[in-house]
């Protein structure tokens, strides 16, 4: 019961957060949406809501989880979400630049929510596959059976 209350309060706070993102709800005259969010807001949402269906899928598909797999999920996660704040800081001078002409605002919003989504995700990839070579990263660190 306790796992249904948080799939689905997981479901609505990312439904609430890309409503938010692409409703007209913050356009002001200098901060514009992208073109294409505008025109096709419904469309847009529910592209970007197959993220979170996929997610929750994938939990209810994996039945048994060991802890070894949660804990290679913890750190990926952590070092997914680091590397997504390091890579929004350094892409947000690019969409200061007079060219995109109110608009960045948007597009560097758009920018963090997928990195912030693709990042933890390779991460967390990437920490399952080699779970078992960890003891190389991080000398006498072994995960054993024990």
């Amino acid at each position: 019961m306790l796992l249904l209350f948080i799939r689905v309060l997981f479901f609505c706070t990312a439904a609430s957060a890309f409503a938010t993102y692409v409703s007209a709800i913050y356009d002001s005259k200098d901060i514009k949406r992208p073109e294409v969010v505008s025109e096709n807001a419904f469309i847009a949402f529910c592209a970007i809501m197959l993220v979170p269906i996929a997610v929750i899928v994938i939990d209810v598909v994996l039945k048994k989880k060991r802890v070894e797999d949660v804990s290679a999920v913890y750190f990926g996660l952590l070092i997914g979400i680091l590397l997504s704040y390091l890579f929004s800081n350094a892409v947000k001078p690019i969409f200061e630049l007079p060219s995109f002409a109110g608009q960045g605002n948007w597009y560097y919003n758009g920018i963090v929510l997928m990195s912030t989504l693709v990042l933890p995700y390779f991460c967390m990839s990437f920490m399952l596959q080699t779970k078992d070579d960890f003891r190389f990263i991080i000398p006498y660190v072994e995960f054993s059976r024990e």
